[in-house]
């Protein structure tokens, strides 16, 4: 019954004129959306802002209709609306009166991160005060607090409310409706269908929850229909979010006297989430920015189980470096044919010995760089075995549990290497 759902929902999609529109670029469609929507009926701006609407500050009933790329524009005291494709912009900013403004940032495909909220107090125009921030994506993420809904940003920092994309879509319905003799008759089937489209959207990716593809399982490979319409890195994403508020939780109840000390994050590379788990010297003095640390621990991407290790020194022959450290801690195994041997036992592997051009004594991946005014080096070296088997990959991917029990054996031995190496080491 589920599958027929699915498939009706795909059909819909595939003749949806405005569906289409949607396909360069996900998360930027949508923003552009709501800006431009705003823009040409400025009441859609409840949605978003609710009883603020009424104090935003502009001489065109709230909005001005100026559109600007980015948020380096020229005139960057004179914005009320905006939205960028820059790596630093702000999608949507609304200013009130009392030169207050209000920060939207919408997050589609990928997870947004307290990081990246807090980086949006930099950008305002000199004159504005952060009053309020926004954050829209399609479902509550890992930073939004289960009970509060809120994001809450270090510092004195205000937080940031999460709205999610079903609650905007019923907005816009109802201001559609209600203001239907105000609108021209083609953009109010266009909301209609945007919204439509968008519940359908949702729709899919909640259904990654039921059935066989269970929100305890982690994968990366979904319904093979669903990628004809770009979802199935947003559906791996979601998975792999599911799975670091699973560890989290089960982490802080059982584990965490065993794994003290122990730093988690979740990032994306390469349409990938990446999942990252370490000790780290930095957070013994609470100081990313320090030249001289080391770390060691667990990263997932994709299928790849990564053991890896982190450094950066001063140091004329990082190469001897890294090489000397593989060798003496054992971190890291050797590489047989196509496997990969850990603690004596052998792992899939997809390292090829044409990516390892430093040294013959380490099968692995490495990379160094010069560190931008610093005299230290930047190093990192790992080695990867296959999360998936062959079955898990082309089917039910692999139980939360079980992948939690994985990286606990692994931590546990992370651990004892980084409190050899701390000891034996001044960092």
């Amino acid at each position: 019954m589920e599958s027929d759902i699915r498939k009706e929902k795909i059909d819909e999609l595939s003749n949806s004129l405005s569906y289409v529109m949607t396909q360069g670029s996900m998360e930027l469609f949508h923003t552009n959306f709501w800006a431009g929507l705003i823009r040409k009926y400025p009441v859609f701006a409840k949605a978003f802002i609710g009883d603020d609407y009424s104090e935003l500050k502009s001489k065109d009933n709230g909005v001005t209709r100026e559109f600007k790329l980015s948020q380096t524009s020229k005139n960057k005291d004179e914005v009320s609306v905006d939205y960028g494709k820059g790596k630093k912009s702000i999608d949507i900013l609304f200013e009130l009166s009392g030169d207050r403004a209000i920060v939207l940032e919408n997050k589609f495909k990928s997870v947004p991160t307290k990081q990246q909220l807090c980086m949006y107090y930099d950008l305002l125009p000199s004159k504005m005060k952060f009053y309020k921030g926004i954050l829209c994506a399609p479902f509550k993420t890992d930073i939004v607090n289960e009970d509060t809904k809120l994001v809450q940003l270090p510092g004195n920092r205000e937080d940031y409310y999460f709205l999610d994309y079903e609650t905007i879509i019923a907005s816009f319905r109802k201001i559609a409706d209600e203001e239907k003799d105000n609108l021209e008759p083609f953009d109010y089937e266009l909301v209609k269908s945007y919204c439509e489209d968008t519940k359908n959207v949702l729709w899919i990716l909640g259904d990654m929850d039921n059935g066989d593809n269970a929100k305890d399982i982690y994968r990366l490979y979904f319904d093979p229909e669903i990628e004809k319409f770009g979802l199935n890195d947003i559906c791996s994403k979601l998975s792999a979010d599911r799975f670091m508020s699973y560890f989290k939780n089960r982490f802080s109840e059982e584990d965490k006297d065993i794994l003290n000390g122990l730093s988690m994050s979740m990032g994306f590379s390469n349409k990938k989430a990446v999942l990252d788990f370490r000790f780290d010297t930095r957070e013994l003095s609470n100081d990313r920015t320090n030249d001289h640390y080391f770390s060691i621990g667990i990263q997932i991407e994709g299928e790849q189980f990564r053991r890896f290790f982190e450094m950066r020194k001063s140091t004329s022959e990082p190469e001897q470096e890294v090489n000397d450290f593989a060798i003496k801690y054992k971190w890291f195994g050797e590489k047989e044919g196509k496997k990969i041997i850990w603690d004596s036992v052998p792992y899939e592997t997809g390292m090829e010995k044409q990516y390892c051009k430093y040294s013959t004594n380490f099968d692995g991946v490495y990379s160094t760089r010069e560190v931008a005014g610093k005299e230290s080096k930047y190093m990192f070296l790992y080695q990867w075995k296959r999360l998936f088997k062959a079955k898990q990959k082309n089917n039910n991917g692999i139980s939360f549990e079980e992948l939690y029990e994985q990286l606990k054996k692994d931590l546990l031995l992370a651990k004892k290497k980084y409190d050899e190496i701390y000891q034996e080491n001044k960092y």
